[in-house]
């Protein structure tokens, strides 16, 4: 008996003594559990210099800019999917260079722009997610709890994946996103002879191929004057050197195109050396299409030039690289025909010494 309770208070002695001051429990953060509110989303400003924007156009001293904010930027900007949700928000900039004021009114927007108290529901945190956070938390806060103030003294390791999981899920601010989004919204006014208007405009998904139109009236005739830009189709080009004649390069790009499959031949010109595919289908909103146009350029007797450009008209392209098969194309067609080797690049010491 007295033997066993030697062995307990030595092991007791181990677990509790460790290194000179070192005690093997420690009290959770409290940080973990409290109770907190989340941040406003900080909406960028609009930029004042129409050169800051992608499209841009002046009529009659007006300079109309715009910037469509695709999924990532909007994430980023708006804390939430916006497009996903079916809202394009929009950077707008109104710059009067004219003589005359003119009068800017949402109502005038085409498409019709979304109300900024509407557009911030879509940011706002689904109940769905909400309970799933919850139920998350309560599962995780026990085994954190134990992670933290057990086992991380006693093995001196960290755990922060433990304790990052069993934090309370913050309070959805709703009240600070709807204000945020109504104070970026651009205002309805005048806009006075050498004066900007900036904001935010919500306007339903656009889609490449589409146009944003702004009608403004002239405060002194009230003539309309009407500013419209279009969302420009994605596109991305790639160029390839093989060191062959355009007449064997064309043979083989015709037979890379016949095996890809989705991919139909619209046109093909081999005089001028030009070929259009499309591919891809759409049924109403689903699915997304694409034009691919292919040019091959003789340069000499055996080099040649291709160069293929990837149009997709689908609302996801403005960020969306080379598609997959395009690349495949030229990969088949890279191994099946010789490329030109990049030119040596020479070193700063060598042209100094020329």
């Amino acid at each position: 008996m007295r033997q066993r309770f030697v062995s307990l208070s030595v092991c007791g002695c181990l677990l509790s003594a460790g290194c000179q001051g070192y005690f093997p429990l420690r009290a959770p953060r409290a940080d973990l559990w409290q109770a907190k509110t989340a941040a406003s989303p900080s909406i960028p400003l609009p930029d004042v210099q129409p050169s800051a924007y992608s499209l841009h156009s002046q009529q009659e001293g007006v300079t109309f800019a715009i910037e469509v904010f695709d999924a990532r930027r909007s994430q980023e900007a708006f804390g939430a999917n916006l497009p996903l949700q079916g809202i394009s928000p929009v950077m707008v900039l109104l710059h009067n260079g004219s003589d005359t004021a003119f009068l800017f009114h949402k109502a005038h927007v085409r498409p019709l722009a979304v109300i900024a108290k509407k557009a911030a529901r879509r940011a706002y945190v689904h109940p769905l997610r909400r309970v799933y956070r919850s139920l998350k938390w309560a599962a995780l806060f026990v085994p954190g709890l134990l992670m933290q103030s057990l086992v991380e003294p006693l093995t001196t390791l960290d755990f922060p994946g433990f304790q990052e999981a069993s934090r309370r899920p913050e309070k959805p601010n709703h009240n600070g996103i709807q204000a945020a989004f109504i104070e970026s919204e651009i205002k309805d006014g005048a806009i006075e002879p050498s004066a900007s208007r900036t904001g935010w405009l919500f306007v339903p998904t656009l889609v490449p191929g589409k146009s944003l139109q702004v009608d403004l009236v002239d405060a002194s005739t009230l003539k309309s004057l009407s500013l419209k830009l279009k969302i420009p189709l994605a596109s991305v080009s790639e160029s390839r050197d093989y060191l062959v004649s355009s007449k064997k390069v064309w043979d083989v790009a015709i037979e890379e195109a016949s095996k890809m499959p989705g991919w139909r031949l619209i046109s093909a010109d081999e005089k001028k050396g030009t070929m259009e595919i499309s591919y891809g289908t759409k049924f109403i909103w689903v699915g997304s299409t694409g034009k691919l146009l292919i040019s091959i350029q003789e340069i000499t007797p055996e080099q040649t030039l291709l160069r293929l450009e990837d149009t997709q008209d689908s609302a996801k392209s403005l960020l969306i690289p080379l598609s997959r098969r395009a690349e495949k194309f030229l990969g088949d067609l890279d191994s099946a025909l010789p490329m030109r080797p990049p030119e040596p690049v020479l070193e700063e010491s060598m042209v100094l010494k020329k």
